[in-house]
């Protein structure tokens, strides 16, 4: 359908399909793309200017399952919202991607649930500072075993623990840490 130079390229979502395998409604390949620009631009512009607070981009683009943070968001508003994610039980069928956008986040302490990714958007780790608090996965199961956090991931963040505190993440199958800067102890559990 599109040439190997494309595919290796990367350009495949602007470039015209080979001519061997040519469509015959190609003719109108200019006019569908000046539309999907047209759209880029206006979901670009749409995510630029909304400021408004993470309950009510809950409603964005991205679907209800989407929380964006902002500096600006209390850090009370921040940790109720991921109270209520972190509910959710062992085999739910409900899955969460949480973002944060860079700035510093002063006091957010949450567990990170199942079936939730957390990630910050900066460049680097050090973009999204999260400054005595902490986002964790510590569960145990009756036993005291840590074998049930999976199913969830935290990715590019700074994260400064309380003073004396101990940032935990228990380690099972699909429990990524990755990208991740921390300014105290860590304490990896299997």
């Amino acid at each position: 359908m599109y040439s190997e130079e494309h595919l290796a390229e990367g350009t495949l979502s602007f470039c015209r399909p080979s001519p061997a395998v040519a469509d015959p409604g190609s003719r109108n390949l200019g006019r569908h793309r000046s539309g999907l620009i047209s759209l880029l631009s206006l979901t670009l512009a749409a995510l630029l200017s909304s400021t408004s607070s993470a309950s009510a981009q809950n409603s964005t683009i991205f679907g209800p399952n989407v929380y964006v943070f902002t500096p600006s968001d209390s850090a009370a508003s921040i940790n109720a919202t991921l109270n209520t994610l972190n509910a959710n039980a062992q085999f739910s069928t409900n899955r969460y991607a949480v973002l944060f956008e860079p700035g510093t986040y002063t006091g957010v302490e949450a567990e990170v649930g199942y079936y939730e990714s957390v990630a910050g958007l900066g460049e680097t780790p050090n973009a999204v500072n999260i400054n005595a608090g902490y986002l964790t996965s510590n569960q145990t199961d009756s036993n005291g075993n840590v074998t049930t956090n999976f199913w969830r991931s935290i990715e590019n963040m700074y994260i400064t623990p309380p003073s004396g505190d101990v940032l935990q993440w228990g380690v099972s199958q699909g429990a990524a840490f990755r990208r991740m800067y921390v300014n105290g102890a860590l304490d990896r559990l299997r």
